[in-house]
């Protein structure tokens, strides 16, 4: 007897850079940065903080920036209406989220310098 195992795979499934869809702006707030999304009637987004960390034995400076507030869930919804997620996709668009809006900032900062 021969038993052949086929792996459906799921079309709706959530795909990677789905955010690239969608119109992004990025403001500064007196000393945050504040990536808006919007989509129709479908908003949210992200804020950053910059933090200025020095070093206690070296004279390093860094400035990470700090994510301190995201508020995503109407256009997780529209990404649900389009695409259907799973329960395993939201862990990934929870980190798309987060890569995505980080990066947003990060091209407003190097357009400012």
């Amino acid at each position: 007897m021969l038993i052949i195992f086929i792996y459906k795979q799921d079309i709706n499934m959530y795909k990677k850079g789905v955010l690239n869809n969608i119109p992004t702006s990025v403001s500064k707030v007196e000393d945050t940065y504040v990536v808006r999304y919007e989509q129709g009637e479908f908003n949210g987004e992200c804020i950053y903080k910059m933090l200025e960390m020095g070093g206690n034995n070296k004279p390093i400076k860094q400035s990470p920036l700090l994510m301190v507030h995201c508020s995503m869930g109407d256009i997780i919804e529209k990404v649900h209406m389009n695409t259907p997620l799973t329960s395993e996709d939201f862990q990934n668009i929870s980190m798309d989220v987060r890569e995505h809006s980080l990066i947003k900032v990060e091209e407003f900062l190097n357009e400012l310098s």
